[in-house]
Parts: C-alpha cells; structure tokens; sequence
C-alpha cells in the first residue's frame, strides 16, 4: 500500500546540468533528463535527480544507455545503483584490466 515498487528499466541519457555546487567548487550534484524504456516496452522522458547517499556513483554521460528503477504508478524514477556502468570502482577496475592487458602485449616494432 505505501512505498513505491521499484521495477527495473533502461533509461539513455539526453541531457544533464549542474543542479547546486558546494561553497569551495569541489562537489556538483547534477540531473539528468532521462529516456525511460520500461520493460513491458513503455517509453516516457523524465528528469532524475543524481543519488543523494551513493559513494561510488559515477555520473553518466549524454548517450549512456543505464540501468534504472521506475515505479510504474507514480513514473518516478531513479538510477540502479548496482549498475557497473555508474559505479567508480567498476570504472578503475577495468581501467586498470585494460592497463595491465597492454603491459602483457609484445612491444611495438616502430620503437
């Protein structure tokens, strides 16, 4: 009866801004205009607000195609935190992956 439930979507976003910035410039807090595909094929355009309390969330950029949690009564929506595309640490790991896959290459023959 109360709450929402969250079922999973995708969502490609279009645009984003900055919504505040701290007094010192070091953080933004952002939203994003979002193009929501729901899985029963729904389609429907819808501002998310960056997550309040995410550690590890990793702004999208304008064409990323991502994870995201909508309330079919409501159309609320917000991003799935669990996705790997909007995750820090998933970002540095396969930084780092791709790093050491170049290390263990032979070395170029124009050098």
């Amino acid at each position: 009866m109360f709450g929402k439930d969250w079922q999973p979507a995708r969502g490609t976003i279009v645009a984003s801004r900055t919504l505040r910035t701290t007094g010192d410039g070091m953080v933004s807090i952002y939203e994003f205009v979002v193009d929501v595909r729901t899985a029963e094929g729904e389609l429907f355009r819808t501002k998310v607000p960056e997550p309040k309390i995410a550690t590890d969330f990793k702004d999208p950029a304008v064409g990323d195609v991502v994870r995201v949690e909508v309330d079919p009564r409501s159309h609320d929506v917000r991003f799935d935190k669990h996705d790997p595309a909007l995750s820090w640490k998933a970002y540095r790991a396969a930084q780092d992956q791709a790093f050491d896959q170049t290390l263990r290459q032979p070395p170029s023959e124009s050098t």
